[in-house]
């Protein structure tokens, strides 16, 4: 039995990229029957393995499919045996993916060594569709992922003995780089969210995830950790990604950075620092606050203010309260001044006042701000913040000194309290026997000036003629900011 042979060839290129596509191959093969060379071979069947890790006995027994599509059709190379041939390439469906090749008509391969005539070449395109799952030459001598293309082509001599043909070569995947374009969310105030936006575009059915790192205030570098990391989003082909929402708590200038983590068929890619339209100012937050004065209250008690602070983002700092007195509408100078530190929202009180004065009482309260919050000041006349003083009412406690005979020196005492700064004076008035309701005085005594609360003792002294009981009563003239007070007739001690 003579001995046919045929020797065939994968014609891959060297490397290809995921995402090329019509990337021209060709399928070579040639009678080589030398025993006798005169043999002709019929070819039957033609097979194409686009992919495989490994082979045993011809079999692929590292299944690695759906790494290229192949052209529909391929043409028979021009002077070849195929010449203008048209073929059909069409999926097997087997598990190992390999193509049919079909023709119409017959090939025929002369004998060896006829030029031209005993080969033939069909050639056709591939699509490179991703990475393969496997390398087939994971050797340092083979950078890269590689798979292993085949071909077998079947035929029967001319002397009816059958001819095979196998033949493999190598094709280094190279993954496909894809870009990545982002755009941060807009200014804010603290205390609001921003996010970030990620659009994918040049990757070839892109898996894997794009995280997005906020850097915070003071970090014009990127070099601090983030002030944020997002759970990684999930890709799934080209398109936009968005970030989970941050919540900014401090002023200034964020800057996010998006990375896309790549997969087997798609190179990583990742913004940089300061990339266009990635920075975000972030605001101070814009508290508010709102006041409200003690109610009216008498000349000599004290007055306070509150102010409630809203709105604002952790605030620190502190609140100033400024009292303005009587007379002075447009709030011009300051009578008082307090200060209470604030740590959060919520409401705050001045130290209290006592005002002596009668006449409104304005006060201006403002919050100083701090590194996240503007400050707000108070206006002069602001809603509840006016306070009515009225005249204090003082009381007065009196005490007659002892009687005696004929010719005694009389006097009676005063104690005057609860005044606001009192001044005016009190008079002391002794009314004589059988006025038991005081309707006649007998003696008045100088007015006694009168400096602040305290007792006060009448002058001149009082020196009865006639026998009896007499009575006394002090009053108070009182002034601009108390009211006048008097003892009553028949009051306790003043007989």
């Amino acid at each position: 039995m003579a001995n046919a042979a045929i020797g065939l060839a994968a014609n891959f290129p060297p490397t290809a990229t995921v995402g090329q596509t019509a990337v021209p191959a060709d399928l070579y093969f040639q009678n080589n029957s030398t025993n006798p060379s005169t043999l002709t071979i019929t070819v039957t069947t033609i097979s194409l393995l686009p992919s495989c890790s490994s082979y045993s006995f011809l079999a692929c027994t590292g299944i690695d499919t759906g790494v290229f599509a192949i052209s529909p059709t391929g043409t028979g190379r021009a002077g070849s045996a195929c010449a203008a041939v048209a073929f059909t390439i069409a999926p097997s469906g087997a598990a190992d993916g390999h193509y049919d090749i079909t023709w119409p008509g017959t090939i025929t391969l002369a004998a060896f060594g006829t030029a031209g005539l005993d080969e033939c070449f069909i050639d056709f395109t591939i699509d490179v569709l991703k990475a393969p799952a496997t390398d087939a030459l994971p050797d340092v001598g083979h950078p890269g992922v590689q798979t292993l293309p085949s071909g077998i082509v079947q035929g029967t001599a001319s002397d009816t003995s059958f001819a095979l043909g196998f033949g493999t070569t190598f094709i280094t995947v190279q993954p496909v780089q894809p870009t990545i374009v982002t755009l941060a969310s807009g200014t804010v105030a603290v205390g609001n969210t921003i996010s970030d936006q990620a659009t994918l575009s040049g990757g070839v059915a892109a898996t894997g995830s794009i995280t997005f790192r906020a850097y915070g205030p003071a970090d014009a570098t990127c070099s601090n950790a983030p002030a944020f990391t997002s759970a990684p989003v999930t890709v799934a082909g080209n398109g936009t990604y968005t970030s989970a929402p941050f919540t900014v708590l401090l002023a200034g200038t964020y800057r996010w950075i998006a990375s896309y983590s790549g997969d087997a068929s798609n190179l990583p890619v990742a913004g940089l620092c300061n990339d266009a339209n990635e920075n975000v100012v972030v605001n101070k937050s814009n508290p508010a606050i709102v006041t409200v004065a003690s109610g009216t209250t008498n000349a000599g008690s004290p007055i306070t203010d509150t102010a409630t602070l809203s709105l604002g983002v952790n605030p620190t700092g502190s609140i100033t309260f400024n009292l303005y007195g009587p007379n002075d509408a447009t709030c011009n100078t300051s009578i008082f001044t307090t200060s209470t530190s604030v740590s959060g929202n919520g409401s705050y009180l001045s130290a209290s006042f006592a005002p002596l004065l009668v006449g409104t009482y304005r006060w201006i309260a403002s919050y100083g701000g701090d590194a996240n919050n503007n400050p707000v000041p108070g206006a002069c006349n602001d809603s509840n913040e006016t306070v009515t003083i009225t005249q204090a009412s003082p009381s007065i406690v009196t005490v007659a000194s002892a009687g005696g005979g004929i010719g005694t020196n009389l006097t009676d005492q005063a104690t005057l309290s609860g005044g606001a700064a009192p001044a005016g004076s009190i008079t002391f008035v002794a009314y004589g026997p059988n006025d038991a309701t005081c309707a006649t005085p007998v003696f008045t005594s100088n007015a006694i000036v009168v400096s602040g609360n305290g007792s006060y003792t009448s002058t001149p002294v009082f020196t009865p003629g006639t026998a009896g009981l007499y009575r006394w009563r002090a009053f108070y003239s009182g002034d601009g900011n108390n009211a006048a007070v008097s003892g009553a007739c028949n009051a306790a001690n003043e007989s």
